[in-house]
C-alpha cells in the first residue's frame, strides 16, 4: 500500500465501504435493549468512533494514493 497501484487503490475502497455500510448499519441493528449496564453502552458507543475512524483513515489513505 506504499506505492499507488490498482491493488491498494481497491483495498482502500473495499476498506471505505465496508466500514462506511457497517456504521450506518449500526443504528439500524437495534443494539438499545441490549445495552444494561454502563460498560456495554460504553463499548456501543467506542465501537462507533472505531468503525469511523476506519472509514477515516481508509479514506485518507485513497486520497493520498490519489495524489
Amino acid at each position: 500500500m506504499a506505492q499507488s497501484s490498482p491493488l491498494a487503490r481497491a483495498i482502500c475502497i473495499y476498506g471505505v465501504v465496508f466500514w462506511g455500510i457497517r456504521l450506518a448499519l449500526q443504528p439500524i441493528l437495534a443494539a438499545k435493549p441490549f445495552l444494561t449496564t454502563w460498560w456495554l453502552y460504553g463499548g456501543y458507543h467506542f465501537l462507533t468512533l472505531l468503525f469511523l475512524s476506519f472509514v477515516a483513515v481508509y479514506a485518507w489513505a485513497l486520497i493520498r494514493l490519489s495524489i
